[in-house]
């Protein structure tokens, strides 16, 4: 499993996309159908129309793939990609036509659902390893690239810019926005540590103390818990600090290897 999406509109309905294609619940998890055929496989980000649940969109190694009936039936989306390999896809919310796609060419946008694509010039042109959208303001995005450390956007992808001399050269595998203070973020990777700054991004500080592993591979933060950022490591466990990293509590997990963390709401 390297991500999984419910359904903003039926929380019931989640997706997980896999190393060998997509799987879907119709009942809250209880159930589970591989909705791909053999085609399609080793997907690595799964999302969802926020506004039209019947538009689903995966990334994978092999490119992009949409469906347009609920995860019924899928359709290669790649026009305008110099590379499809891809790990990393975010819909606009507010605009649900445009769609952000990291790539090993960087940031790629769409404006017609995924039905064709062009690049975003001044993002970094390395491996975007995985971005995030602020839900506090829309215009912020955060992303995690290979070997060229953590880019901000403040007016809503148009331009990409460098932070964090600290991560430059490093593989940011998490980055993570607060719910409601877009002055928060966080971001980590391999041999990376934890790293949070709390004034957008002009400076940040190493909050790794307290972890057992230096090797970053996701994270979060809960917007039901306001400060609480959940951080998974390298088969060490997963942890979560709601003191801005000063202090971490054991979540479990020892000995997985999470690839995505996210915060699903579910329907009892």
């Amino acid at each position: 499993m390297n991500s999984a999406a419910s359904d903003p509109s039926d929380p019931s309905r989640i997706f997980i996309a896999c190393g060998n294609g997509i799987v879907r619940s119709l009942d809250n998890g209880a159930t589970w159908r591989m909705v791909t055929g053999w085609r399609e496989s080793d997907f690595t980000k799964i999302a969802i129309d926020p506004k039209n649940g019947d538009n689903i969109y995966a990334a994978s190694v092999w490119g992009f793939s949409v469906s347009r009936d609920g995860g019924e039936s899928w359709k290669a989306a790649n026009e305008g990609l110099v590379e499809q390999y891809c790990r990393a896809v975010v819909v606009d919310s507010r605009n649900t036509k445009r769609l952000l796609l990291g790539t090993d060419d960087g940031i790629y946008e769409s404006r017609d659902r995924a039905e064709s694509w062009s690049a975003i010039r001044s993002s970094p042109k390395s491996n975007i390893l995985r971005m995030a959208r602020s839900s506090a303001v829309l215009d912020l995005w955060i992303a995690g690239t290979e070997g060229e450390g953590v880019y901000l956007t403040k007016n809503d992808g148009k331009t990409w810019v460098s932070v964090s001399n600290e991560l430059s050269e490093k593989n940011i595998y998490a980055v993570a926005l607060h719910a409601k203070s877009a002055s928060r973020m966080a971001a980590g990777g391999w041999d990376a540590g934890v790293w949070l700054s709390d004034d957008g991004g002009k400076t940040w500080v190493d909050r790794s103390s307290g972890l057992p592993s230096l090797n970053v591979t996701a994270m979060t933060y809960d917007p039901r818990k306001g400060d609480r950022l959940w951080v998974s490591t390298f088969e060490e466990g997963t942890f979560f600090s709601d003191d801005f990293g000063k202090t971490w509590k054991d979540g479990n997990l020892y000995g997985a290897y999470v690839l995505d963390m996210d915060v699903i709401p579910v329907t009892d």
